[in-house]
C-alpha cells in the first residue's frame, strides 16, 4: 500500500541533480497553463486554478515520477514558478488554496507513476 507521506531515498541530494530538470519541466508547463487560463478569463478568477492547473500538474507528476527524490520536494520544485507567480499580489488564503491546487495533484501524479513502476517490476519478476 502506498502512503501519501512515502519517500524514496535519493542517490544524491535533490538540489544537486534533480531540481533543475524539475524546474525546467515546470516552466514548460506554463506554456500550457497560461494560454488556457487566459482563455478562461485570467488568473483573477478561480476557474483556471481548478480547471487548468490541477490536470497539468498531475501530468507533470506522471512525467517526472520515475526520478528519485522526496515527492513533496519534487512537487514544489516542479511548481516553483507557478507558486512564485501565485505569491505575487495575493492574500495568504488565496495563496494557500492555490498552492493546494498546484502541489497536491503533482504529488498524486508522482505517487501514481511510482506505484505503476513498482507493480510493473513485481510483474516482470514473477
Amino acid at each position: 500500500m502506498i502512503s501519501i507521506m512515502s519517500t524514496q531515498r535519493p542517490r544524491v541530494g535533490y538540489f544537486g541533480v534533480a531540481f533543475l530538470p524539475d524546474l525546467f519541466i515546470g516552466s514548460l508547463a506554463l506554456l500550457i497553463v497560461l494560454p488556457l487560463a487566459l482563455l478562461l478569463g485570467g488568473f483573477r478568477f478561480i476557474e483556471p486554478w481548478f480547471i487548468v492547473t490541477p490536470p497539468t500538474t498531475f501530468a507533470l507528476g506522471l512525467f517526472r515520477g520515475n526520478s528519485d527524490g522526496n515527492v513533496w520536494l519534487k512537487s514544489i520544485g516542479m511548481n516553483a514558478i507557478l507558486l512564485a507567480l501565485l505569491a505575487r499580489g495575493t492574500s495568504t488564503v488565496t495563496f494557500s488554496l492555490g498552492a493546494l491546487c498546484i502541489v497536491f495533484p503533482a504529488v498524486a501524479g508522482i505517487l501514481v507513476r511510482r506505484y505503476r513502476l513498482r507493480t510493473q517490476k513485481k510483474l516482470s519478476v514473477q
